[in-house]
Formats: C-alpha cells, sequence, structure tokens
C-alpha cells in the first residue's frame, strides 16, 4: 500500500505475518477474529482491540454506567481502571460539559440575497479588546447545495457575531450586553465594506498609521454603514459615528497541514490546528462528496447531470427554477410531437408501396423507436424530478430507475440515430447504383442490420449497464445516481459515446455531399448547356427528399455531440442553458420522422394523403354501420 504524505509503499499483512515484507510467520490464535494480530511476544499473541473491547486477548467488555452522559451523548472508556475520569463524553453540537449537560447558546442566520457559498466561518466574540482580541469560538460550516440557513452554537453568551463569505464579511449579530438565543439575517446591507472602497485615493494612499486617523470619514458620511474593514482591523461604527477598531487576523489560515483527508485536489479545511472539531473538503469543479470522492459528471449528457445542482428538495414544481420549469416543458412537448410524428410515421411506412427499398423498412422500425425514445424520455425526467424532489422516496425505487432508465433512454437513443443514417446510407447507394440498384437486396441487407444493430449498441454500452450505483451524499441529504469507472473504461466508454454520436452525424453529412455532387456531375455531362453551378441548385430543388433529411440530421446530431466533447460537468453555477439546448435538440431526430422523412418526398405525401383517406373511408363505414 502507498503512503498518504509520501512517495512510497509498504505491506499490509494478513492475519498470522509481520514483518517488513510479511515474511515472519506470527502466531495469533490468542486473538479474536475481530481485532488485527500485530506480532507475538513470549508464546503471546499482540492483539489491538476493537472499539469496546479490552484486555490481552480483546475478551473484557467496555460499558459505561447507565446515564452516564447527559442529553444523547456518546460515552467511551479511556482506561480500564472503571472510575469517573475512565470515561469521556462526545457530546453533540448542542450540548456541552463533562457530561454533556449544559446546554450551549444558539444563533440562527438566515442569508439574503446571498448566494450560498461552499462554506462559511462565523468568528464569536464574547467581550472586545481593542489591543488584540481574538474571536472566542470560530466555526467552520460547510454549505448544502440549496441551504440558506445557518445554527451556530457557543458555550458562552456572545456580543458579536461576524460571517465569514468567500472573504467578505457581514456582521450578523451586535449587542451592547452578551446575548444569547438569536435570530438574525445577513445581506449585502450589512457587509463590512473594505476601506479602499470607502475612503478617496488620497486618504487610501497614505501610510496606514496616518491613514488611520481618517477612519471616522467613513462612519459619517453613510449613516447606513455598520462596519468596515482594512488590511489588519475590524471597525464598528458607533451611534456617534466614530470608529472603534479591533485587530482581525485577515490571514489566519484553515488548511490543513496535511492535505490527506481529500481527493481529486480538493482543499482541505479544519477549524483547529490541533483537536479541530469540524474538517471539511472544498471541492474543485465536477467533484462532489463529502471527501470530494465522487465525479460530478456521467459520459455523456444526462438528465442526472443537468438537474442535480437545479432541482431542490422538498419543494414543489411551482418552486423549482426556471431550469427545471422550462425542462419539463420541453420534454412535454418533445413527448407530444413525438408521438404525432411516429403514428403518422407508421402509418405512412406500414404500407407496402414504401418499403419496397431499404429506407422504407428503416423509416417503419424507426418510426416505433421514435415511440419508445420520447416515452422513455418524459420517464426519465419525471423520474429524476420526482425522486430529487423527494429524497424520503424508496431506496428500492431508486435503484430499479438508476439500472434501468437512463441506458434504456440512450439505448432507444443510439438505435433511432443510427436507423435514420441508414436510410442515408442507402438513399446515396441507390443515386450511385442508379438504374442497377437492386431493390431485393437492399431489403434483405436492411433486415440482417436491424437484427445486428441492437446487439451492436447494447455490446458498446454494456459496462455503463452494470457500474450504475446509487451514492449517499450524507451532507446534502440526498441519494445520487452515478458510473463508478476507472481511467481506462471512462476512456473506452467516452470513445464509444462519441462514436455513436460522431459516426451518425459524419455519414448523413458524407451522404448528402455525395447525393448532391453526384447528381449535379451526371447532369452536368449530358446537359453540357448548363453551368456547373445551374446544375447543383436545380439538382438539389429536384432531389430535396434525399438531400433534406440528411443534411437535417447532420444538424441536429451536432449540438449535443459538440456540448459533450467540450464540457467536463454542469454546475449551478456555470450557464445551463447550452447544456439544455444540447440535450434536447439531439431528440428531435427521433421526434419529428415524420416531418423530417415524409414531407420533404412527394411520393411519401401522396402515401400518406392516400392512407389517411383510406382510414377516413373506413371510420366513416363503420360509423355508418354502428348507426
Amino acid at each position: 500500500m502507498k503512503y498518504h504524505n509520501k512517495e512510497q509503499f509498504f505491506c499490509q499483512c494478513y492475519p498470522g505475518w509481520s514483518g517488513a515484507q510479511c515474511h515472519i510467520p506470527i502466531d495469533c490464535s490468542m486473538c479474536p477474529s475481530n481485532s488485527i494480530c500485530i506480532g507475538s511476544i513470549q508464546n503471546r499473541s499482540i492483539c489491538v482491540c476493537p472499539h469496546g473491547k479490552f484486555g490481552s486477548s480483546c475478551r473484557l467488555q467496555l460499558v459505561c454506567p447507565t446515564g452516564f452522559c447527559k442529553n444523547n451523548g456518546r460515552c467511551i472508556m479511556i482506561d480500564k481502571r472503571m472510575i469517573d475520569v475512565s470515561y469521556r463524553c462526545f457530546c453533540s453540537e448542542q450540548f456541552f460539559g463533562p457530561r454533556c449537560e449544559n446546554v450551549k447558546h444558539k444563533t440562527d442566520i438566515s442569508l439574503e440575497n446571498i448566494k450560498t457559498p461552499l462554506y462559511l466561518l462565523t468568528y464569536i466574540y464574547t467581550k472586545i479588546s481593542f489591543e488584540r482580541s481574538p474571536p472566542t469560538f470560530v466555526i467552520l460550516q460547510k454549505m448544502t447545495m440549496f441551504q440558506t440557513s445557518v445554527t451556530v452554537y457557543s458555550q458562552a453568551q456572545f456580543r458579536i457575531v461576524i460571517v465569514n463569505i468567500d472573504n467578505r464579511y457581514y456582521l450578523a449579530v451586535l449587542r451592547k450586553l452578551v446575548s444569547s438565543n438569536i435570530v438574525t439575517s445577513i445581506s449585502p446591507a450589512q457587509r463590512c465594506i473594505p476601506i479602499h472602497e470607502l475612503l478617496p485615493i488620497e486618504l487610501f494612499s497614505l501610510p496606514r498609521i496616518q491613514r488611520l486617523k481618517s477612519y471616522h470619514i467613513p462612519c459619517q458620511h453613510s449613516f447606513n454603514l455598520q462596519c468596515f474593514v482594512d488590511e489588519f482591523y475590524m471597525c464598528l461604527c458607533t451611534e456617534e459615528r466614530y470608529s472603534n477598531c479591533f485587530p482581525l487576523e485577515h490571514q489566519q489560515t484553515f488548511a490543513c497541514e496535511d492535505n490527506v483527508y481529500c481527493e481529486n485536489g480538493g482543499t482541505c479545511l479544519q477549524d483547529r490546528r490541533i483537536c479541530f472539531l469540524n474538517i471539511l473538503c472544498v471541492c474543485n469543479d465536477c467533484f462532489f462528496g463529502d471527501r470530494c470522492q465522487f465525479y460530478a459528471k456521467g459520459i455523456g449528457l444526462t438528465l442526472d447531470d443537468l438537474l442535480r445542482y437545479e432541482i431542490r428538495p422538498n419543494n414543489t414544481l411551482n418552486d423549482q427554477s426556471l431550469v427545471v420549469k422550462l425542462s419539463a416543458a420541453s420534454t412535454i412537448i418533445i413527448f407530444l410531437i413525438g408521438l404525432v410524428n411516429s403514428f403518422f410515421g407508421y402509418l405512412v411506412f406500414h404500407n407496402r408501396n414504401c418499403r419496397k427499398v431499404a429506407s422504407g423498412i428503416y423509416l417503419r422500425l424507426s418510426s416505433i423507436i421514435s415511440t419508445l425514445v420520447v416515452s422513455m424520455l418524459i420517464i426519465k425526467f419525471w423520474f429524476v424530478t420526482y425522486t430529487y424532489m423527494n429524497p424520503s422516496i424508496n431506496r428500492k425505487i431508486l435503484q430499479i430507475g438508476c439500472l434501468l432508465f437512463e441506458p434504456m433512454l440512450r439505448f432507444f437513443l443510439h438505435m433511432s440515430n443510427w436507423l435514420n443514417t441508414c436510410v442515408g446510407i442507402d438513399r446515396a447507394m441507390a443515386v450511385f447504383q442508379g438504374t442497377s440498384f437492386n431493390k431485393k437486396r437492399s431489403r434483405c441487407i436492411a433486415r440482417w442490420i436491424i437484427y445486428l444493430l441492437p446487439f451492436l449498441i447494447l455490446s458498446s454500452m454494456i459496462y455503463e449497464c452494470i457500474s450504475r450505483d446509487l451514492f449517499d451524499d450524507y451532507e446534502e441529504r440526498r441519494v445520487w445516481c452515478v458510473v463508478r469507472y476507472s481511467k481506462s473504461i471512462e476512456l473506452y466508454t467516452n470513445i464509444v459515446q462519441y462514436f455513436h454520436f460522431v459516426a451518425p452525424f459524419l455519414a448523413n453529412l458524407i451522404s448528402a455531399i455525395f447525393i448532391i455532387v453526384y447528381i449535379t456531375r451526371l447532369k452536368t455531362t449530358v446537359q453540357s448547356q448548363f453551368s456547373s453551378q445551374q446544375q447543383l441548385l436545380n439538382q438539389i430543388n429536384q432531389h430535396k427528399q434525399l438531400v433534406i433529411s440528411p443534411i437535417i440530421l447532420a444538424i441536429l446530431l451536432f449540438p449535443r455531440f459538440l456540448v459533450s466533447l467540450l464540457s467536463t460537468c454542469i454546475k449551478s453555477s456555470q450557464n445551463p442553458w447550452l447544456y439544455l439546448c444540447g440535450y434536447f435538440i439531439s431528440f428531435i431526430p427521433s421526434s419529428f420522422i415524420f416531418i423530417i422523412f415524409v414531407l420533404p418526398s412527394t411520393f411519401y405525401r401522396k402515401e400518406f394523403i392516400k392512407t389517411i383517406t383510406t382510414w377516413r373511408q373506413r371510420f366513416m363505414r363503420a360509423i355508418r354501420a354502428w348507426q
């Protein structure tokens, strides 16, 4: 195993072995299975006992007296003498004392018009000395995503409470006499403004010892100003509009000496250098978890990534952000349009006349897959939204949704994109072969592709299907659906995902260009009286049904691929609209089968009109027969 603080390795031995290379056999027969055997001496095993056990063989039970710790404090034994000093109480945040018998003083602080920070520092002063006045208590707290209030506890009553958010100081409490159990709020109006924003440049540029004489000016010019700060002092404006300043250690660091607690480059912070009470990790972008151990980006764009930092738990849909509401509206619109398009498309391509070549076979199946795509999209969206809004939902339901919905949605989306791509390729082959194009052979090839395509797509995404799991985020008190993968698997899966977007995009683009260029060259050789440019425009106009579809597909597939390629992760601090547009646009080819493939084609339009006329006549006959 590797040391945390240096580039060296050591051997962690199995029970029964010792030594630097685990080559020395030892007798561990006297150590129970839940202990750790580290050696033997004089034919006796050396056992490291688990919590709650003691003795040379870890056979004796450490038991605190019943009710020794008050207020749900946790009691542990620190020696074996079984006297009062042998017991130590660990109290919850609200209590203190040798037996957790004392109640701490509480302050509830709400954040108004202040963006929720990653963490905040609270300085609590029980008295003020204008020589050197370190805060009585410094409380370090990590904030959750949508947290708008904090509660801080102190063992003594207080006079001043200052909150530090992103190196900005806010005066939360200021009392002439000591106080406790206060409910207050902070807003930009209570910010302690840096002195360089208050003094004229000629006064601020003076040496600090001379500049201090002008510190009464900001208090007298601004009657709403409560406090301001400079490089060394926190200054309070008195009722007489003078300034009283006391030292404030701006440069005090809360960084851990050895950053072995946080992973993936997270910054470790603790409220004390020795015997800290709170320790937390400030994660880099794209990482989350109490130790920054999880990556906040799935492979490709997913609804989990898009909405993870947007949906507020324990709130109704009306109370959600505009991003969530527009996503819901977009999902419903795509679902309704997709159903109508897939129904009309199936009516057209169910007709035998439209399935004389492979394109009709592909498009009939694509119409069916289109229904499945938009159905899975709306199921996935409302599952993610509902489960994120209701964190207490049954874990089994979360597990099923995590394992099934996203892989199924991707599978149907890839199927739809590839079937539409096969249409473009088949049309390009028909143009290239001309009169020698074998319709029967193309239909046979289409059937084989339809059989093989699902297996090829499933085999390419098999790892994601088996590696999805739930992760409990205890800080946010929420459960996330994540994919656990190594660097090599991440590279492989990213290549596969990009292939499913790049290959259809390039195939549709090349098909469209080939059809235009090839037909133009044929016509130019036959009709030499027209220029190449005129021939190109004429052929685009005459064969628009062959050209429009692959061009539209290529354009619509590009945004999601580009966003997936350029993005690292999606967080609420970034602009989500680019990601949302790229995500929802990628469903348009699957949802607009009828518009993309039927309407540009004169033949397909005529067949659609015939089909509608036939169904209308059947309906009218059925109505008359029923009457």
